[in-house]
């Protein structure tokens, strides 16, 4: 999963390359922008990051299902955000699946 916390934290490593996203926009694009709050980042589809503190755009996701890679972006939220495609990673970490921000390769 991509955790947004900067030193990392003992208990967290670098997993590598999570999912790709888009550089470029369509209609079938929704865009996510990366926000800050109480010292944590975290991605959102709203413009305005819920009312935090906006950083700015991310990049694209899909709206829908586009091929047998596409995969969901889960977002969980509990102390703070994680955003992954595997959501085991929010269940083994008892975070619940906040949203789907969209779907990535």
């Amino acid at each position: 999963g991509l955790f947004y916390r900067w030193p990392l934290e003992n208990s967290y490593q670098l997993e590598g390359q999570a999912f790709q996203i888009f550089t470029d926009s369509s209609s079938a694009l929704t865009l996510l922008y990366r926000c800050f709050a109480d010292g944590i980042h975290f991605l959102s589809k709203d413009s305005q990051c819920e009312g935090k503190s906006v950083d700015g755009p991310f990049g694209y996701v899909d709206n829908s299902i586009k091929s047998i890679a596409s995969k969901p972006l889960y977002k969980c939220h509990k102390h703070y955000y994680l955003e992954t495609t595997q959501p085991n990673e929010c269940i083994e970490n008892n975070m619940p699946i906040v949203d789907i921000l969209g779907y990535v390769l």
